[in-house]
């Protein structure tokens, strides 16, 4: 039976001594009980209980003080890793936006676990080593471009030697997740711009949607159809009257009293605005494609495109009554300005639709934190070329003529062949 100690280690974490031969890692205290929210902090803890095993599993058989130290390292990672997982009270501190924003702990903590398991390659068989080079290749081959001169050299680790197998591999390894923890943190700045022009969008549209409200004569979004003769004389109005107002709010009718412009007009002008930029964005998340990075790229689409289809929608109402739409005429009803209202909502993703496949060309380019992507087609060795074909001669290559042959570059020859 194993007793269990507890004693104070460095930076106040709790660590547990066990009987010698007996690893210690950092879920051997039980200190972690509750996770932060979220699927990451999940996916970090799975991997910290598979790498503390598979340390455990490799230190059956070495004993000698390298193998304690490179253990050592790694159990290091490991707390790192995860005390970022532990939830902010327990940790002393409150949630923090800019931690957030930042993305400092899910990086800590995939950082931490990549160096963690370079680290577990020096302590692996060989046999694990020649099973670990495919996997290895896949996650540079889909990092890395295929005419990258690092790619080139890595992908002849299959036939390294074996005396420099394992370094060329854990070389390869760290090469690997560099690119990828780059690759994650280009989409994590493309998500906060996206997040920052959303915030911009909304806080302009909120400033003009206030300001229109206060004064409707300003910004009007009112049409003025001209009244025909046949509808006056079926109304029985005077020829004075030639034209009558036609907002989002309200209709004026033929001989009606008179309208004008009010504060609600541009509320609901900016209302269906946000409706159609919400069916926009809910068409183009379906359509991206799906990726496991942490940083939620479909959710910063959405929040920019709700707002920008509000301005769109004011936007296109002014350029109508301005008359700078070429082939529209004045609305004559206010069901046309309410649906056009929703259809220039809708119609911003003329514009996102940029940020549309640029989001989803990085997220297939992006790796997951545990699983490769299919890898880019690499190039050709180069240090052995390839034999020609038995069958065909190659180009240029010179064979015996026969008596009475001629070759095909003697004028005579061909002229004669031609006239047989």
């Amino acid at each position: 039976m194993t007793v269990l100690t507890m004693k104070s280690g460095p930076g106040d974490h709790p660590a547990a001594t066990t009987a010698p031969g007996r690893a210690t890692g950092p879920e051997s205290d039980g200190a972690i009980r509750r996770l932060r929210s979220g699927a990451w902090p999940r996916q970090v803890k799975v991997e910290i209980t598979r790498i503390e095993h598979r340390l455990q599993i490799a230190l059956v058989k070495k004993k000698t003080a390298r193998a304690q130290a490179v253990a050592e390292a790694i159990r290091a990672h490991l707390r790192e890793a995860q005390d970022v997982i532990r939830p902010r009270k327990e940790s002393g501190g409150r949630f923090s936006p800019i931690d957030w924003y930042r993305g400092t702990s899910i990086e800590q903590a995939y950082r931490s676990l990549h160096a963690a398991r370079v680290f577990l390659l020096e302590l692996v068989t060989d046999e694990d080593i020649d099973a670990l080079v495919p996997g290895v290749l896949a996650r540079v081959q889909s990092c890395l471009p295929a005419t990258d001169p690092q790619r080139i050299e890595l992908e002849k680790l299959p036939r390294a030697d074996k005396n420099t197998k394992r370094a060329k591999l854990i070389r390869a390894l760290e090469r690997g997740y560099a690119a990828s923890d780059e690759a994650h943190a280009q989409v994590r700045r493309f998500r906060n711009v996206l997040l920052c022009t959303a915030a911009l969008i909304a806080l302009f549209t909120l400033l003009l949607v206030c300001a229109v409200t206060l004064f409707p004569k300003a910004v009007p979004l009112c049409f003025q159809p001209d009244i025909t003769t046949a509808q006056a004389a079926a109304r029985g109005l005077p020829p004075t009257a030639s034209s009558r107002l036609v907002c989002p709010s309200s209709e004026q009718l033929l001989g009606g009293t008179p309208l004008h412009p009010t504060g609600l007009d541009v509320w609901i002008v900016a209302g269906l605005g946000l409706l159609g930029g919400g069916v926009a964005s809910a068409v183009s998340v379906r359509n991206m494609v799906r990726s496991a990075a942490p940083y939620d790229v479909p959710l910063a689409l959405a929040l920019l495109k709700v707002p920008t289809g509000a301005l769109t929608a004011v936007t296109g109402i002014l350029l109508l009554g301005g008359g700078f739409v070429p082939g529209f005429s004045e609305l004559d009803t206010q069901r046309q300005i309410l649906a056009y209202a929703l259809i220039f909502g809708y119609a911003q993703q003329l514009a996102t639709r940029y940020l549309d496949n640029r989001a989803t060309s990085l997220l297939a380019e992006v790796p997951s934190k545990h699983t490769p992507l299919t890898q880019t087609r690499s190039l050709p060795p180069t240090d052995a070329p390839e034999p020609p074909s038995p069958e065909a001669p190659s180009t240029g290559s010179v064979h015996p003529i026969r008596p009475g042959e001629a070759t095909t570059n003697d004028p005579a020859a061909v002229a004669g062949a031609g006239a047989v």
